[in-house]
């Protein structure tokens, strides 16, 4: 393989997983590690990576922006369903949760089985909706509250002052949140109101969870809600690897990293 090429394949795994490792990207080319790291060396020199331990990240990590919401439920499904199954052990009958109005903890909503009276307030009609369903058909039993005031944005969701007082009226024994990106400053969403939903939401609770699949670590977006050591675990899976600043961030923390199996 041309060096080029070489380079070419590496950039786009940098980009698209925010880290490239030097041994895997040898080892998955059957090149030597000297090999990948003179290419890197190459991509650094034209300001398209930066050395990090380990490997390369992007010089500037993409800004990440919500796709619609339907589409982010369909997108990298097996690493939600594994993420959420996982996430789904935590809830004990009798308590109170909160959902953000997210694709991943859409996703979660589905995955609820053999809970009695459990609360669970959320701000989105769709995570409503389902949670509802699985009520009717006795999968589980307790009650759903729904935000109020306008629905006005995609998932519908609502996130108006109406919705903030309806959610701080409940303490939470444990909420879940999902994220447009994550990065080693934070967690960030694509929208100031979702942010700002986020932001509230974590204050009412005992235990904060971050649901995000491996595609979305070492990324950016517009609007960080709340840093890493603020949760009290985050749950991804293993699909993309999760980039070494993350992991160093979160090294001597309190926060708890679960990395799951994705097939």
């Amino acid at each position: 393989m041309r060096s080029e090429d070489r380079q070419k394949i590496i950039l786009s795994r940098a980009q698209e997983a925010g880290f490239v490792s030097i041994p895997k990207t040898a080892e998955d080319l059957d090149v030597s590690v000297e090999t990948v790291r003179r290419d890197i060396n190459v991509l650094c020199q034209k300001n398209l990576l930066k050395k990090v331990h380990g490997g390369a990240a992007p010089i500037k990590a993409p800004i990440f922006l919500d796709l619609n919401y339907f589409t982010r439920i369909d997108r990298n499904q097996h690493s939600k369903i594994a993420i959420c199954r996982e996430a789904a052990k935590m809830i004990r009958n009798e308590d109170v949760v909160g959902f953000d109005g997210g694709a991943t903890t859409a996703v979660l909503a589905s995955c609820l089985t053999d809970l009695r009276a459990v609360t669970f307030v959320v701000n989105s009609l769709h995570i409503a909706t389902t949670l509802f369903d699985k009520i009717k058909a006795n999968e589980i039993a307790g009650t759903v509250v729904m935000t109020g005031g306008q629905i006005n944005s995609p998932g519908y969701r609502t996130y108006t002052p109406m919705a903030l007082e309806t959610m701080s009226k409940y303490r939470y024994n444990i909420a879940f949140l999902s994220a447009t990106a994550v990065s080693a400053t934070g967690a960030a969403n694509s929208a100031t109101n979702t942010s700002i939903y986020a932001q509230a939401l974590m204050r009412r609770a005992s235990t904060c969870v971050l649901l995000v699949d491996s595609f979305k670590l070492g990324k950016n977006s517009v609007c960080d809600f709340a840093k890493l050591t603020e949760f009290d675990r985050i749950i991804t899976d293993d699909k993309f690897p999760c980039p070494p600043d993350i992991l160093e961030v979160l090294e001597n923390s309190n926060t708890e990293l679960t990395i799951v199996h994705c097939e």
